[in-house]
Order: structure tokens, then C-alpha cells, then sequence
């Protein structure tokens, strides 16, 4: 084996470390999320979320819309349409990422599959910065702050957001690493 090889060989073993701490860090983001919500099967509680997880149930049954209530003004919300059909006034994209969890009824899985998505991201572009120390302690500052723990532990859309936003910086500094057109196309 020549000088080359090893180094090669090191350098993937210390990347595949890096990606099995990284799932470490995931699960340990949605646990904390999980113990932040401060229930085993949260519900919504702002209108916002109750018109996301209703769009989701309604996507749930196969349908883009539900059938009109029979009183509509006793029904109505800020969020929520009930003439002519019943449908989330929000645009659908959010809601569809929260349908897998609405289909078994535990609409939390989508918000703790994507805070353990974003944790692992937090991690991941600290690490690739600036090493791992910084990346995971870029990842206790993040997952400690009251505003992420008030928005992960939640059926607001803001989970999205943050995930694609992280996304978004761990394939640009993909690109920046590789110059890969591939990591241009994910971004």
C-alpha cells in the first residue's frame, strides 16, 4: 500500500465518523424537540397550525379539499376556508410534508424527522467550517436556543424553512469543497 492510499483510506474512515455522529446528532436534535413539545403526541395550539394539519389530514384522505361545513360562520377561522370547500388558506408545500405523519396520526413526525434533518445539518456544515468541536458546538448553541425550540417543537412551517436553509448551505459548501456541478443542481 503506498503513502497515498492510507491517507485516502484515513480521510474516509474520519468522513464516515463524522456522517455516524451526525445521525447521533439528528436523533438527539428530535429527542430534545420531542421533550421541548412536552407531549408524546402533540397537538396544535395557534391557528397557523391547526390550518397546516388540517390541509394535511384533508391531503391524508386522497382529496385537496374537504366538503363545506353546514354553518360557516360558526366555523370560521383566520386560517382556514370553509366556503366554498374546506382548505388551509396557506400554499400547500408545508402541509404535504406533514400528510405521512397525518396519515398514521402522528402528525409530529414531519417536524422531528426534519428538526433531526436540520441538527444533523447544523453539525455537518459547522464540522466542514471549522472541525468538529466547532460543528458540534455550533449544534448545543443551536439546539439550546429558545426561539429553534419554539419553532422545531411546532407544525409551523418554519421547520421547512430551516431545513431547506440548512440544505442549501451544506451543498453550497459541498460546492465550494468539490466544485461539483452536482451540488450546484441540489442547491
Amino acid at each position: 500500500m503506498r503513502q497515498g492510499d492510507s491517507a485516502y483510506l484515513l480521510g474516509r474512515t474520519a468522513t464516515h465518523r463524522l456522517w455516524f455522529v451526525a445521525v447521533g446528532v439528528g436523533l438527539a436534535s428530535a429527542m430534545v424537540t420531542w421533550l421541548a413539545w412536552g407531549s408524546w403526541n402533540p397537538t396544535a395550539t395557534v391557528n397557523d397550525e391547526f390550518s397546516y394539519l388540517l390541509q394535511a389530514r384533508i391531503f391524508a384522505r386522497g382529496s385537496w379539499t374537504g366538503r363545506t361545513v353546514p354553518f360557516e360562520d360558526f366555523f370560521q377561522q383566520p386560517h382556514v376556508l370553509v366556503v366554498p370547500v374546506l382548505a388551509s388558506k396557506y400554499p400547500p408545500g408545508h402541509a404535504i410534508l406533514l400528510t405521512p405523519g397525518a396519515a398514521i396520526n402522528f402528525p409530529a413526525l414531519t417536524p422531528l424527522l426534519l428538526s433531526a434533518i436540520s441538527g444533523a445539518l447544523v453539525f455537518l456544515v459547522g464540522s466542514r467550517r471549522a472541525g468538529a468541536p466547532v460543528g458540534f458546538l455550533a449544534w448545543s448553541i443551536w439546539i439550546t436556543t429558545p426561539l429553534v425550540l419554539r419553532f422545531e417543537a411546532s407544525f409551523f412551517s418554519e421547520v421547512t424553512t430551516t431545513t431547506c436553509t440548512l440544505g442549501a448551505w451544506w451543498f453550497l459548501s459541498e460546492w465550494f469543497s468539490n466544485r461539483s456541478n452536482k451540488s450546484v443542481l441540489l442547491l
